[in-house]
């Protein structure tokens, strides 16, 4: 059965999660951090607990209004300078299926192989509400500094079992989730019973972490995600018997982690013809990875990124709300680059001395690739890698003198 909160209860519920924000202190790595850098920096305590007062304005609140309201209340709060700090369920369930936005209509990209005629297909409403009016309910709790992020949230929450009924338009107690979709001519329903989903979404092939190929002449090493230094210095002796000197570092859907772990990669490459693919899920310590290897060369391909280069971020820690399902992660630090990609980062101890003067220095700033190539729904649908495809052209072009295409 359903839990539900009092007026009372849910103030008392989001006071307590956002004074972590504000203090909770984290241990992480024998060192410690004590709460968000900048939580009141753009908004005083006077003006949050004012925007509460007009959020609660009904008698009775469960679980999936809290979370909606908070993460409203987060984006008031911290605008787009934190993507990183959210309300988010402990346990993440998805439907079966895999969307893109593409010109900002949502299309699938994976479905059961049941629903398979349904790829590339729009999505049209989702339990009888315009997909559109969704995605804007999602905006209403998405801290971004980039579209790209917007867009890969967007997408994540409608295919997220509990952040979906989350949002006013649904209903927080349904069990079923219908798709209304289309293929401009026909539109058909795809239903799921999320007790009962036994069916599952096709396997993507993405490479295994610190995998690598040789193609040809050249080196692709596949980093999904900043974790693991062994499986890091494995890699290296095994590409360093290899005798080649030009590789792609494929960083695409990279969302983070310890940003210090590619540093014995970055040393191996310099001097080396390096290409990186990006894409819209690089975030938090991906941007530093592509940050690093940008500073040693390497010639970048893809799409704008997830995250602007100075931004909160480092969230190791989480809160857990008595009496619900739902968690807090908050930002423990703020990276400001330089110009020449050079990084510091602040704690609460010295953000707010530091950039109360200099709050101009707080606007977004991003790394964008040298070389746009964006997939579209049909190269994802068709199995097409049109980036890696530009990668080894470039390679090709750029150091044989000839096109590979």
């Amino acid at each position: 059965m359903m839990k539900y909160f009092s007026k009372d209860e849910a103030k008392k519920i989001i006071q307590d999660a956002f004074n972590f924000i504000d203090n909770g202190k984290v241990v992480w790595k024998e060192m410690e951090f004590f709460g968000h850098p900048g939580f009141y920096f753009f908004h005083t305590k006077k003006e949050l607990e004012q925007k509460i007062e007009s959020q609660l304005v009904k008698d009775k609140y469960n679980q999936y209004d809290l979370c909606y309201i908070m993460n409203s209340l987060i984006k008031f709060m911290l605008s787009k300078y934190d993507s990183h700090t959210r309300i988010l369920f402990c346990e993440e369930r998805y439907l079966p299926i895999e969307l893109k936005i593409e010109d900002n209509e949502v299309y699938i990209i994976n479905v059961p192989s049941k629903f398979n005629k349904f790829k590339a297909w729009k999505v049209l409403e989702i339990n009888g509400v315009i997909v559109n009016k969704l995605l804007d309910e999602i905006e209403e709790i998405c801290c971004y500094s980039t579209e790209e992020y917007l867009r890969t949230r967007q997408v994540s929450i409608l295919e997220d079992i509990d952040m979906l009924r989350t949002l006013p338009s649904i209903d927080s107690t349904t069990f079923e989730f219908d798709f209304l979709v289309s293929d401009g001519e026909n539109s058909e329903v795809i239903s799921f019973d999320i007790n009962n989903l036994v069916d599952e979404v096709e396997e993507s092939f993405l490479p295994k972490n610190y995998s690598y190929e040789l193609i040809n002449d050249c080196i692709v090493i596949h980093y999904n995600s900043c974790r693991d230094k062994e499986k890091m210095k494995d890699l290296i002796e095994k590409i360093n018997k290899t005798h080649v000197d030009k590789y792609i570092v494929d960083l695409r859907y990279n969302g983070g982690g310890d940003s210090s772990i590619i540093r014995p990669l970055i040393e191996f490459l310099k001097g080396k013809r390096v290409v990186v693919l990006i894409n819209e899920y690089v975030f938090s310590s991906g941007r530093m990875a592509l940050v690093e290897l940008k500073k040693i060369g390497a010639y970048v391909i893809g799409t704008n990124i997830s995250t602007s280069l100075n931004a909160f971020g480092n969230n190791p820690s989480e809160y857990r709300i008595d009496g619900t399902d739902l968690i807090v992660k908050k930002s423990s630090s703020y990276f400001l680059y330089d110009s020449d990609y050079n990084c510091t980062s602040f704690s609460k101890n010295n953000f707010f001395e530091y950039f109360k003067d200099r709050k101009a220095l707080l606007e977004p700033v991003f790394i964008s690739p040298d070389l746009e190539v964006k997939e579209t729904v049909d190269d994802i649908v068709a199995g097409r890698d049109i980036q890696m495809k530009m990668a080894f052209q470039y390679l090709e072009e750029k150091f044989n003198g000839k096109s590979s295409v």
